[in-house]
């Protein structure tokens, strides 16, 4: 364990300063649209947005939370600073008329040491885990890099220069085994994301049972939610290429490229003028690059079926066990 968490850093002095539930991933598994529904009941409060509090400083999570200067990789916060846990308890203010508090932070599913560290905090805290077809999952998050303009290259190039920027976040076999070395089993509940998609009511119930509320305060259209879709740039191949550009560009430390604020801003409008955000929905993921990622996850993730409880692997590879 490591120094800070021996130290007590990481634990909180009352209880109080620690939510109730954490939705703890997966990325792009619906996290968004559970937080959405779950804070909609009167008896629960959860702040808008990801927290990242017991991960800030995991750099395989953040590595955007670090920069480069001529000393070196520093974090972009002294680690001194770490943890600020009068940030916590003001972000959970919003819980004060609410019996529950809880947070959304998908980070934590696969950061070891976030997950020490809730494990260790004063009370027990619920940990709701949302799992989709991992080859899905990694197609979902490469177009949530496209629209948030860190996608460098196409998909299957990603996937052979950069690989582990997508795949980790689907190694739901060896995150769950850590979840279960650190918090009963009790505190945890794994939710199918196909079967939220399709049965969100009959979710909502089983959550509602796990974290011990009324499912009749439910507003009535709470089980019609959806999240809109995303927006894509209308060229995806220019857009890769001013990700390029423009990374390079803030790499250089030199003051003679460096641009205000307000000539950024100017010329991302400009290149948003060329390349228009458009609504659209992502391209089908190439057969060949599907059934060699399906093979990849079905062989990292055998024996998930059993270590949760559930037929995930035998839903999401049906086709595939059933010509085997």
């Amino acid at each position: 364990m490591e120094k800070q968490d021996d130290q007590g850093n990481w634990i909180a002095q009352s209880k109080h300063d620690v939510p109730d539930f954490m939705i703890i991933g997966a990325m792009k598994s619906g996290t968004t649209t559970l937080h959405e529904m779950l804070n909609r009941h009167p008896d629960i409060a959860i702040p808008r947005g990801e927290l990242f509090f017991f991960s800030q400083d995991d750099i395989a999570e953040h590595p955007n939370f670090a920069s480069y200067d001529n000393l070196g990789l520093t974090g972009r916060a002294s680690s001194e600073h770490y943890p600020n846990w009068a940030w916590y308890r003001e972000k959970q203010k919003v819980a004060t008329n609410a019996r529950l508090c809880g947070e959304d932070s998908t980070t934590y599913l696969c950061s070891k040491r976030a997950i020490t560290r809730i494990a260790q905090q004063p009370k027990p805290v619920k940990l709701i885990v949302m799992l989709r077809h991992p080859t899905q999952r990694v197609y979902s998050q490469y177009w949530h890099m496209v629209r948030a303009r860190r996608a460098l290259y196409s998909f299957e190039d990603t996937l052979r220069f950069m690989p582990q920027q997508l795949l980790s976040r689907s190694h739901y076999l060896s995150q769950l085994e850590w979840v279960y070395q650190h918090v009963p089993r009790a505190q945890v509940k794994v939710i199918q994301f196909e079967t939220f998609i399709h049965h969100p009511q009959q979710v909502l119930d089983d959550v509602s049972d796990f974290l011990e509320i009324d499912r009749a305060k439910f507003p009535e259209d709470t089980f019609t939610m959806h999240e809109n879709a995303g927006q894509l740039p209308r060229f995806l191949t220019l857009e890769l290429i001013f990700n390029r550009v423009k990374r390079g560009h803030d790499g250089l430390s030199s003051s003679h490229f460096s641009k205000t604020k307000s000539e950024k801003r100017v010329l991302r409008a400009l290149y948003r003028i060329l390349n228009p955000l458009v609504n659209k929905r992502p391209p089908k993921m190439n057969v060949a690059t599907k059934q060699y990622l399906d093979m990849y996850f079905q062989q990292e993730l055998e024996g998930l079926d059993e270590l949760v409880g559930q037929p995930l692997l035998a839903t999401w590879f049906k086709s595939e066990v059933s010509r085997s």
